[in-house]
């Protein structure tokens, strides 16, 4: 939407414009050219109140423009920015199995038997290798010294 305009020939034909330019003869009567000035005053004033009703036009479009744009910005950071709706409070039942359990049991439901020491195998807790070392190879392959004679030249 471009914010420049030029005045239109209907505006031009409401502003009888031939007030504006002065005769090629001037009269000598000074009442005629006070008549004269005033016409052109008029004119000049028509003008100028012509110009600032465009130009308040204009404004106007213009601060129209920038609000929806100001909007659209606040919107696009509200999208990009703001809470996602992953977040939202108003899923949090969904979630809360547990507790409808807990609340349903009762006290003999809630009580796990606790297994007897003999009862759980006794298995040596595996560890894994730590990052970035090597484990030893297997002690059954075989093994043997390769030794490179290097000349003295």
């Amino acid at each position: 939407m471009p914010v420049t305009s030029k005045f239109s020939s209907a505006t031009s034909a409401n502003l009888n414009l031939s007030q504006v330019d002065l005769p090629s003869v001037l009269p000598d009567d000074p009442d005629e050219l006070k008549a004269l000035l005033l016409a052109q005053q008029r004119a000049v004033f028509a003008l100028q109140q012509a110009f600032q009703h465009e130009v308040a036009e204009i404004q106007r479009k213009a601060d129209e423009r920038i609000q929806r744009l100001i909007e659209q910005i606040e919107l696009a950071r509200r999208r990009m920015f703001a809470a996602s709706s992953e977040k939202s409070h108003g899923q949090a039942h969904l979630f809360d199995e547990a507790e409808v359990l807990a609340q349903n049991s009762s006290d003999e439901q809630d009580q796990a038997p606790i297994p007897a020491p003999s009862a759980i195998p006794a298995t040596a807790p595996t560890s894994k290798p730590k990052r970035g070392k090597r484990s030893p190879l297997p002690p059954q392959l075989e093994r043997f010294d390769v030794v490179h004679d290097i000349p003295e030249a």
